[in-house]
């Protein structure tokens, strides 16, 4: 391929940079106010498609793929409004990695009882497309469906990753999320941190740890040393 322009390039050197971070300092000890400050990088990369940019620059087609729990499919089986708490998780810390918690509620059905006697109700990881992954379910909260992106704009616009902002506007979709997310108790834990961060975690560590990562920092790196 041609070599890269020079916002191409600051663009890959981002790229690199951000996703090297996330493998190195993510890990199973990470506190969650480097969360909160990664949140940054993490918005960069993904909600402003840094990424998906430097991908296609390096000469690689369509977009990453991330292999993780696919929770939409998880909880389809069940009436949305019995959802009480739902949440994708899949990341580590702590010595613990943690697969979905799912709580539900009210009178169930056959099906619903049966479902959730099922020793492996999310099945296997489904591989995603980057904008794919963005858009699908990462927590359900008393029915509302809050995507990884709105995790990560969370984190980022409204708890101090960049601005820390309490104004809610409920006439909007990502503003719903928001409030739903601001009803997770302060006291409720995942593996030992707060669920919204131990999610943010999760989305850090399985997109920088996928395959197609890997390959990605793999053309990277030959193109910037061009």
């Amino acid at each position: 391929m041609s070599s890269l322009t020079p916002i191409q390039r600051e663009e890959v050197s981002l790229a690199v940079a951000d996703l090297q971070y996330l493998r190195h300092d993510w890990d199973a000890t990470i506190e969650d106010d480097t969360l909160r400050r990664g949140s940054v990088a993490l918005r960069l990369l993904m909600v402003d498609d840094t990424l998906g940019r430097a991908w296609r620059s390096v000469g690689l087609t369509k977009e990453p793929r991330i292999k993780t729990v696919d929770l939409d499919s998880g909880i389809s089986g069940f009436e949305k409004a019995k959802i009480e708490y739902a949440q994708s998780a899949g990341g580590r810390f702590g010595g613990l990695r943690m697969g979905p918690p799912l709580f539900v509620v009210g009178q169930l059905t056959e099906k619903e009882e049966v479902l959730l006697r099922q020793p492996n109700l999310f099945g296997e990881p489904r591989s995603f497309g980057l904008s794919e992954y963005l858009a699908s379910t990462a927590i359900v909260v008393r029915g509302a469906e809050v995507t990884r992106r709105e995790v990560i704009q969370y984190v980022a616009n409204k708890k101090g990753g960049a601005h820390l902002d309490d104004r809610r506007d409920s006439s909007k979709k990502r503003e719903v999320a928001f409030l739903a997310l601001d009803s997770i108790p302060e006291k409720a834990k995942i593996a030992g941190k707060h669920p919204v961060y131990f999610e943010l975690l999760s989305i850090g560590q399985t997109t920088a740890g996928a395959e197609d990562i890997g390959v990605f920092l793999v053309h990277a790196k030959k193109c910037l040393a061009e």
